[in-house]
C-alpha cells in the first residue's frame, strides 16, 4: 500500500551534512533546546512518496517531486505531517499561492 500525500502536507528534512549541522546550530536561539531539522517544504500536489509534487525554499523556491530530492541514495530523514485544522479553502489558497502554482 502506498503512502498518499496530499496538498497542504508540510515535510521536514535532516541532513547528515555538514552545511545541515551547521543550519541546525546557528538558527537556534541562546537557551533553546537543539533544532531537530533543518528544512521544511509543503506538498502543492497529491500523490504517493515517489509522485507528490512539493515547494520548497532551497537557494531559489523549488517545485519538484519529493522523491527525486529526498528518495534514495539521499540520506536525509523526512518527516512528513499534515494539519488537521485547516479547511478545504485554507489548503486551496496555500497551494495555488502564485510562486508554487507554476514551473520553475
Amino acid at each position: 500500500m502506498d503512502i498518499i500525500l496530499k496538498p497542504g502536507d508540510v515535510f521536514l528534512t535532516r541532513g547528515k551534512g555538514f552545511i545541515s549541522k551547521a543550519i541546525r546550530f546557528f538558527t537556534r536561539s541562546i537557551g533553546e533546546s537543539r533544532t531537530k531539522v533543518n528544512h521544511v517544504g509543503i506538498v502543492i500536489e497529491e500523490g504517493t512518496l515517489k509522485t507528490a509534487v512539493v515547494v520548497e525554499a532551497l537557494s531559489m523556491v523549488r517545485r519538484h517531486r519529493l522523491w527525486d530530492k529526498y528518495g534514495p541514495p539521499a540520506k536525509d530523514a523526512v518527516a512528513v505531517y499534515r494539519a488537521k485544522n485547516l479547511s478545504q479553502e485554507e489548503i486551496k489558497t496555500i497551494v495555488l499561492y502564485p510562486s508554487f502554482s507554476s514551473n520553475p
